[in-house]
């Protein structure tokens, strides 16, 4: 399995380096090494790039002159060579556990094929970013598609290309300033495919 983690960046060259340094503090703790790569697609002047010393983990660069979330996200898909595809913000970290949840839970069953993460705040106190998040995992029906945020979600690429890629109208820098994962979950449950809400997943 290779895992893609695609993470558009614009303004935060600071951050960015926290979020990196997560995934390959995470690396560490996977039952069974695999190959990742982490794709980021700058929108901004980043100057300096970032490097791994993991020779399990590439870090590939891709410059674009546009200034739009879902658009970042899509030039990512198009770059990506992994079986799954792993969305991450500029300005998050991933919890130590994470990576190997992902490849465990999507081994372990087949006919998961999205997996929403819990996002939490950054201080002591780890209070939940959105209050429709829950504590106990679920399947997200049409009635629950506004508990998944983006930050942290793990989608089986062979999905996108079933479903498409996120609709360019939606998200920031666009006419629709957020809801690019609402929209795509909404076409994957209207397409039968299954999509869990774990909040083990834990996004920093």
């Amino acid at each position: 399995m290779i895992l893609s983690i695609i993470i558009p960046t614009l303004n935060h060259p600071t951050s960015i380096y926290s979020t990196v340094k997560s995934i390959e503090d995470a690396f560490v703790y996977l039952e069974k090494k695999i190959e990742i790569e982490i794709i980021i697609v700058n929108q901004t002047s980043l100057k300096k790039k970032i490097m791994s010393k993991n020779d399990f983990i590439k870090i590939n660069y891709i410059h674009s002159n546009i200034k739009a979330l879902s658009k970042s996200r899509n030039i990512g898909i198009r770059n990506s060579v992994g079986e799954v595809i792993i969305f991450l913000d500029d300005d998050v970290r991933i919890e130590e556990s994470y990576l190997n949840r992902v490849v465990k839970t999507l081994k372990e069953d087949d006919s998961i094929s999205i997996v929403a993460a819990k996002l939490v705040t950054d201080d002591c106190k780890k209070k939940k970013y959105s209050h429709h998040q829950r504590d106990y995992a679920m399947d997200i029906t049409l009635k629950h598609f506004y508990r998944v945020l983006s930050a942290g979600l793990v989608v089986r690429k062979n999905i996108i290309n079933k479903i498409g890629l996120f609709d360019e109208k939606f998200g920031l820098g666009q006419r629709f300033g957020g809801s690019e994962e609402a929209d795509l979950i909404i076409r994957a449950i209207s397409e039968d495919i299954k999509v869990l809400y774990d909040p083990s997943f834990l996004i920093i």
